[in-house]
């Protein structure tokens, strides 16, 4: 008990003890005492007051003794005193008696309320007998006390009325002081709820979660507390049972798991003794084999019996021991105390272990008991249903696996042959006849919507087998088709047991992609070809538009003059031709800037207007912000004439042209279902018409150059392979989507610009007369027209111009004139073994200030090519006009 409690209920016999020792000294001292009754008078109806009748009574025995020893003790006569003696001894219990009273009235009149609520409180807790309900008064002592209570706890009403509470914790939740702790925040937050250790009267501990309320009075004073005590025994043995089953359960999946991968049925024997010790709490766990005279049982795997017995210890399975018993009872066996068992005789090897009870389970197998798994204990009564389903678990698991090695034992004539192999596997006899299949060719089958594996087989299937028993050879990659995919066959023969087995795989996405590469090739190859075509076309345009310019100036009649524009218009188109080659062989010079693509579509838009006719109405759709792309603004246009003419050829009868911008990001998943795509972000062109559309076979050929499905005279076959290169050439690609009678959407999709950048706007060139000078140059040029034509052009604006055909002319005259030179002019691809390239490298070592001119029919000679001088080189592309070709000399020369 608290010291402060066992102040409370000493504090009137303290006081009354102080009060006679200050008496005697006064005594002692003989100082006047005659007030000595009414001071002890005092001090009795001081502790009655405080403590009751109890205190009073006991304060008034201690002031009798005093006053007893000290009359015996004085000098008076005993006449003198002994009526007074009289009058104080019952003056002094009368006092306790009378102030105990008025004690008792006044704490009556305090908890009245209180008192009042106590009989409704029983009749209610009383209602739930399961459950402890308790009433205490402000003090902790006990004033209701339920059957539950008495259930709980052990103690009835009588023995715990007007007792503290405390009685019923443990001693050390009495010492941390938690009881006051949890009265103290229940009177403060008017409730309270926790877990404690609780006593029973048998001395037992247990937890229990405590729930306070507060009951306060009329003035909101704190008149007692309810408790209501739940025991939690019971729920934490069903939570340690379902941790147990579930521990089980993890052992059991475990076990399967080892006898699922192919473990040797002696190790999962040891699995097994293992698990079961480890997660149940026994002293012995075995594993018993029956051997093949089907009477002994050998002990194959054991935790907790003597060394030796593992793998060593026979016993005799007869009908009359506890073993044979086992063995050949339909029910396991479970023994709670061994000593009692009189209809069989209990093995030796158990009593040697003390062994007290114990379970025998059989292992099943097929036709006969593979053996026994056991597990005992050395305490009485230890196995429940729990346990014997758990043993039954791990038994079956064993004999489960025992099942499958025996059936991998029958089928040792297919240890070759890939049972489980995820793609569709086939054996056949000699005579072509199906005699297995796998669960993949099934799910082929069922995916493929066929009624049965043998839909997919090639129709040549029991040729092919014959011909691979007959010969011992395999027959490899042989191809069908079925709803749009493709499967690989492979015969591989097994002569040794008269079998041909036969492998399929899917290689629809093989295929795919290996024609997307030959089409890819394709194009590759058209494209070079074209270039080809477009660099000497365009050494021939450049001859044509040269001579023709000159002829024009010297031209002074009209007619003539018309004439010579004619061709120079001729030759403009067919450069226009030319370009557009180069374009789908993405050797045509780039001039990549930023570019906004909505600017691009809406300074088109007019032209869009006129191009396509009034039947065929335009939409533009064009987001309010859109990332940059970094392109030739004059390939976007070209880009986008070439597919709204498309779009227009066709919508014949009218229909509607749907033009849109928009950024996309592309991902992974994406990229890898479309060709060429990348993950990223990037910006996307869409043109789409409501035209005839396209059948599948014409889709495959639209990007081949000169292919057409217009008339005679009606189409080059150049518009889209023109558009197919130019967005090749910017790093991007291609998407179609068309279906006959639904019209054609093309989708074109450019690498995004990263962050903020400034829109390049196009500059004019300036129209300004080109000037001559009196400069030496020397002119490489292979084509003897065209180098006559530029020496002429040149010498006619007072240039000197030394001629070279080949790289090797050339350093002879390099050699010649070298100080002389000032500028080289030099096609880039010449014969004999020097390149327009490593003259000007050789040239400009030798002279750096020397100033090039590259010029070609194509630019990707030059692509990525490091000039290393800035504005002191230049390229020049074929066709060009004498003009040009005056003017990029003037420019190059008085470059800084």
């Amino acid at each position: 008990m608290p010291w402060r409690e066992q102040l409370d209920q000493l504090i009137g016999p303290l006081v009354t003890t102080a009060v006679i020792a200050g008496l005697a000294l006064a005594s002692w001292q003989q100082a006047n005492v005659l007030y000595l009754p009414i001071v002890l008078l005092l001090a009795v109806a001081f502790s009655a007051y405080v403590g009751g009748f109890q205190q009073g009574f006991i304060s008034a025995g201690l002031s009798w003794v005093f006053l007893c020893f000290y009359l015996f003790t004085s000098p008076l006569p005993v006449r003198n005193w002994f009526p007074n003696w009289i009058v104080w001894t019952a003056a002094l219990p009368a006092v306790a008696l009378l102030t105990g009273y008025l004690h008792r009235r006044a704490c009556e009149q305090e908890f009245k309320p209180w008192r009042g609520n106590v009989a409704p409180f029983r009749l209610a807790s009383e209602s739930v007998p399961d459950l402890a309900v308790i009433l205490l008064d402000r003090d902790a002592n006990v004033t209701s006390w339920n059957t539950g209570a008495g259930a709980v706890f052990g103690l009835s009403s009588a023995e715990m009325t007007g007792q503290s509470m405390k009685r019923c914790f443990d001693a050390q939740e009495i010492t941390d002081g938690a009881p006051e702790k949890q009265l103290k925040a229940a009177s403060d937050q008017g409730r309270f709820e926790g877990e404690l250790w609780c006593v029973r009267k048998t001395g037992g501990r247990f937890r229990a979660k405590i729930s306070i309320a507060t009951v306060r009075d009329d003035d909101n004073k704190v008149a007692g507390f309810t408790v209501s005590v739940q025991d939690l025994t019971e729920r934490q043995e069903a939570e340690s049972a379902m941790l147990l089953r579930a521990h089980q359960q993890v052992a059991v999946a475990a076990l399967s798991q080892a006898a699922l991968v192919g473990t040797d049925l002696r190790v999962l024997f040891d699995h097994a003794v293992t698990f079961i010790t480890q997660t149940w709490a026994v002293d012995c766990c075995e594993v018993f084999e029956l051997q093949q005279d089907g009477r002994t049982l050998l002990m194959r795997a054991g935790v907790g019996w003597k060394s030796g017995l593992v793998g060593h210890l026979s016993v005799e399975a007869t009908e009359d021991s506890m073993l044979g018993y086992a063995l050949r009872s339909p029910e396991p066996v479970i023994v709670k105390d061994l000593r009692s068992i009189t209809h069989f005789a209990v093995p030796a090897f158990l009593k040697e272990h003390n062994v007290a009870g114990g379970i025998l389970v059989v292992i099943p197998g097929q036709g006969a008991p593979i053996g026994l798994i056991g597990a005992h204990t050395m305490r009485e009564g230890r196995f429940g249903e729990d346990d014997l389903s758990f043993l039954q678990a791990v038994a079956s698991v064993l004999g489960t696996a025992h099942a499958r090695r025996l059936s991998d034992m029958e089928k040792e004539k297919l240890a070759a042959f890939p049972q489980f192999n995820p793609n569709p596997v086939y054996e056949f006899a000699a005579d072509g006849q199906l005699t297995y299949f796998n669960g993949a060719a099934s799910t082929m089958a069922l995916t493929l919507k066929k009624a049965h594996p043998t839909e997919l087989l090639p129709p040549e299937t029991p040729r092919l087998v014959s011909e691979c028993l007959a010969s011992g050879a395999s027959r490899l990659g042989l191809d069908t088709q079925h709803s749009g995919r493709t499967i690989s066959w492979s015969f591989y023969p097994v002569p040794a047991i008269g079998r041909v087995h036969l492998y399929a795989v899917e290689i629809t996405e093989r295929v795919n992609l290996e024609g997307q590469l030959r089409q890819s090739q394709k194009l590759e190859a058209i494209g070079q070809l074209a270039s080809g075509v477009a660099h000497d076309f365009n050494n021939i345009l450049t001859i044509m538009q040269g001579y023709a310019s000159r002829l024009l100036a010297k031209t002074p009649r009209e007619d003539q003059r018309d004439d010579m524009e004619q061709i120079l218009n001729s030759a403009e188109r067919a450069a226009a031709l030319t370009k557009q080659l180069l374009a789908f062989s993405r050797k045509q010079t780039l001039q990549p800037r930023p570019l906004d693509l909505r600017e691009t579509v809406a300074n088109m838009s007019r032209m869009f207007e006129r191009l396509i006719g009034e039947n065929i109405s335009l939409k533009v759709r064009r987001p309010d912000t859109l990332p940059a792309v970094n392109a030739d603004a004059s390939m976007m246009e070209q880009v986008l004439l070439n597919l709204a003419v498309n779009a227009r050829d066709a919508m014949p009868e009218g229909g509607e042209l749907r033009v849109e911008t928009d950024a996309v990001s592309v991902d992974a998943v994406y990229a890898e279902k479309v060709a060429q795509a990348r993950p990223g972000n990037f910006v996307r062109l869409k043109v789409a018409d409501t035209g005839c559309g396209m059948a599948p076979a014409t889709l495959s050929r639209i990007f081949e150059p000169f292919f057409t499905t217009k008339g005679p005279g009606k189409g080059t076959g150049l518009g889209l392979a023109t558009v197919y290169g130019i967005v090749q050439q910017h790093a991007g690609w291609v998407e179609v989507e068309s279906q006959v009678g639904c019209g054609t959407t093309f989708a074109i999709l450019l690498p995004a610009v990263a962050g903020e950048v400034a829109v390049a706007k196009v500059e004019t060139e300036s129209p300004d007369a080109p000037r001559g000078g009196s400069e030496t140059i020397l002119f490489v040029e292979d084509e003897a027209l065209l180098r006559e034509l530029g020496r002429a052009s040149l010498e006619e604006l007072g240039y000197k111009v030394l001629e070279a055909t080949t790289g090797l002319e050339a350093v002879i005259l390099w050699k010649q004139h070298r100080e002389q030179i000032d500028l080289l002019f030099t096609d880039m691809v010449m014969p004999g073994g020097l390149t327009g390239r490593e003259l000007s490298e050789r040239f400009r070592a030798d002279k750096p200030e020397l100033r090039v001119i590259l010029s070609t029919g194509y630019s990707a000679d030059v692509s990525g090519m490091d000039f290393g001088a800035g504005a002191r080189t230049a390229f020049l592309q074929k066709p060009y006009r004498p003009p040009v070709l005056a003017k990029t000399v003037r420019a190059c020369l008085d470059a800084k």
